[in-house]
């Protein structure tokens, strides 16, 4: 924005450097006063402070970025020409299903299957359990330590072995079970609802991006328009000053309303990026530093 802010500048000194250029030879003949020169010096030199601290806001927000993404504040930074122009607008779809691939639905989703599945856990509290056990193994016994040694030795190795069948039969816990049943499921009802919440707002988000988006679209065409007109308006302007059928007030008025046009189009083309911006976003489509999407 501020570059474009920089040409509008630019280009406003130089529509009133050659306004200036008319008053003075009008004054030089004798037939504009002084106090209009003047008026106009006044008027290109506002123009020469308000580019100067422009540049230096601009200087400022630079390396304000640099730190802020990591670069260095020596390297430079080019931004192509038609940044901020407005691109295709997009289609509106009616099709929500680009939301279901949202982190945010993803991990409420996946939330919502761990507590059904700890509901399942906790019913299951109330089935029967059984268990089976079996074990075998070697026992020596002797005078000597029984590695190494055998019957010649005095030990004398037997084997055993054993099954165990274990059977758990729920019968009365004191409700305790049942009452971890219903905290599952009100867990499980806060994570439905929770879930048709995000949904509901990001949709919401979506349309909202897409209104901004319509609307900024429109501001510009406005814009461009109002523009082309504040131009005709100034070299119409500029002709009849230059035969005495208007002031130098209404001259000044017209450069006045020209630079506004190039302002208010610029701000508008701004408003349209942002709103470009939040429609990414709106459908996960919005890249981040590290090549991942929100």
């Amino acid at each position: 924005k501020a570059d474009q802010m920089l040409d509008n500048l630019d280009s406003n000194l130089s529509i009133s450097e050659k306004t200036i250029k008319i008053i003075k030879g009008l004054y030089d003949a004798g037939l504009a006063k002084k106090i209009d020169y003047d008026r106009s010096i006044v008027g290109i030199n506002n123009i020469k402070a308000n580019k100067q601290q422009l540049i230096n806001q601009k200087t400022i927000s630079e390396n304000t970025l640099k730190f802020i993404i990591g670069m260095p504040i020596e390297q430079g930074i080019e931004l192509p020409e038609n940044t901020f122009d407005a691109s295709i607008l997009p289609e509106e779809t009616t099709s929500t299903d680009f939301i279901n691939d949202r982190t945010e639905v993803k991990v409420l989703n996946k939330q919502l299957e761990l507590l059904e599945w700890q509901k399942k856990a906790t019913v299951a509290e109330f089935y029967p359990t059984a268990g089976l056990t079996a074990s075998y193994g070697w026992l020596g016994q002797g005078k000597k330590f029984p590695w190494w040694n055998g019957k010649d030795n005095g030990v004398y190795w037997s084997d055993m072995s054993s099954i165990g069948l274990n059977i758990n039969i729920p019968i009365f816990n004191g409700f305790a079970t049942k009452a971890k049943v219903e905290l599952n499921q009100i867990d499980i009802e806060k994570a439905q609802t929770d879930l048709k919440d995000t949904q509901l707002a990001l949709n919401m988000a979506h349309k909202n991006a897409l209104s901004s988006l319509n609307n900024s679209l429109i501001a510009i065409n406005t814009q461009q328009e109002n523009l082309h007109l504040a131009e005709e308006v100034l070299s119409n302007t500029r002709s009849n000053y230059q035969y005495g059928l208007a002031t130098l007030n209404d001259l000044l008025d017209s450069e006045r309303d020209l630079a506004d046009a190039k302002n208010n189009l610029t701000a508008s083309k701004l408003d349209y990026k942002l709103a470009e911006i939040e429609y990414l976003k709106s459908q996960g489509k919005l890249k981040t530093l590290n090549g991942n999407t929100q």
